[in-house]
């Protein structure tokens, strides 16, 4: 009834919905799931429920397309020999995507809807990133500066990857993020990042300028 008095597609309007439940999700993990009161594990738990249920609530049976590539992806990272775990991930991410565009071209042509696509594009790039991190550890080449920062020294959990993979931290339109950095959110590693101390000249010369 909203979507009719207003103009808005339903499909749009519960993308918006379940945009902002994801943005007010992120103050009530803040304020109720610190770090201060909830383990690694809760904080697993909580992020990927609500990851799941924006997901589902956004996207309905389409839902299926991000779990399969999940779960595809996790079976590459456990079976496939070092060293290819990272291209065979990629290529199997840009096959899923494209097959899911050339459908969108075909049956819904010049239609302005929200479709899985959006989601899709950043998971296969979160899951391609975890693949290759993990494949970095093993290079004997030299990394690049960012290769050595995100790269894995072990598989993930199925849950710490599951969580990974629908966190509600832009599980609809992103940002990506790599696996290293979400494991550091969920640690809680930006709260124990203290600012550098000021040393009294710094602050005297500060003061004086300002007045």
């Amino acid at each position: 009834m909203l979507s009719i008095l207003q103009g808005i597609p339903s499909d749009q309007l519960t993308a918006m919905g379940c945009q902002l439940l994801s943005l007010m999700s992120g103050v009530l993990f803040y304020h109720v799931f610190h770090t201060k009161y909830s383990s690694t594990n809760t904080r697993h738990l909580i992020s990927l429920t609500i990851g799941l249920t924006v997901a589902i609530l956004c996207y309905k049976t389409s839902f299926i397309h991000l779990l399969l590539l999940c779960l595809l992806s996790y079976t590459v990272l456990l079976y496939v020999p070092v060293g290819f775990r990272g291209w065979l991930t990629f290529a199997l991410c840009f096959g899923h995507v494209l097959l899911v565009h050339l459908d969108s071209y075909v049956n819904h042509y010049m239609e302005f809807r929200v479709e899985i696509s959006n989601s899709l594009m950043v998971l296969a790039s979160k899951v391609s990133y975890t693949a290759f991190s993990l494949d970095d550890n093993f290079k004997r080449s030299k990394l690049t500066p960012n290769q050595v920062k995100y790269k894995l020294t072990a598989t993930p959990t199925f849950f710490e990857y599951f969580s990974y993979c629908f966190c509600f931290l832009g599980i609809l339109f992103g940002p990506c993020y790599h696996f290293s950095e979400y494991m550091s959110f969920i640690r809680g590693d930006q709260y124990k990042e203290k600012w550098p101390a000021v040393s009294s000249t710094c602050y005297n010369y500060h003061f004086s300028v300002s007045y």
